[in-house]
């Protein structure tokens, strides 16, 4: 009886967070802020960006638009990569959720980065793995614990 609740309780879980579109995101929710860290590199401000997306899913593929840009010293490439008005965040990598992707760099006033486009991580690996665990836990194989952090609820 236990294990038909476990398995009932997961179903529900897993169901209410994929039919609800739990990932689905947008370039709204990635957030960008700046500040001064209050050094100075040739003269100049150093400002300090924070990328951070604001729903419950990684975003890769970050481009922002960079057009004007400039800056006292190069960025590594595999931070910001500017290609003519873009800039490509993190060589492509995903920005998790509850996690800052930040960069440094110099000079007189910041810029105003604006997001232009963004990929939502899919979840398609994170279903599969879903129902295989639901399959495990109603054979009594699996704890819950374990199925709801493969869910990552």
């Amino acid at each position: 009886m236990a294990t038909f609740l476990n398995v009932l309780a997961a179903l529900f879980f897993f169901s209410f967070f994929v039919s609800k579109g739990y990932c689905q995101c947008t370039t709204e929710n990635l957030q960008i802020n700046q500040q001064q860290t209050g050094e100075q590199v040739q003269s100049k401000p150093e400002w300090k960006v924070a990328i951070s997306t604001g729903c419950p899913c990684a975003q890769l593929e970050v481009k922002l638009a960079c057009d004007g840009f400039q800056m006292v010293e190069a960025i590594d490439s595999s931070v910001l990569e500017k290609s003519g008005g873009e800039c490509l965040v993190n060589n492509g990598q995903p920005i998790f959720p509850n996690k800052n992707f930040s960069f440094t760099y110099a000079w007189d006033t910041s810029f105003q980065f604006k997001t232009l486009s963004s990929q939502v991580a899919s979840m398609r690996k994170n279903e599969e793995e879903g129902f295989d665990s639901l399959i495990k836990l109603a054979r009594g194989e699996l704890p819950t614990r374990t199925l709801l952090e493969v869910l990552q609820l």
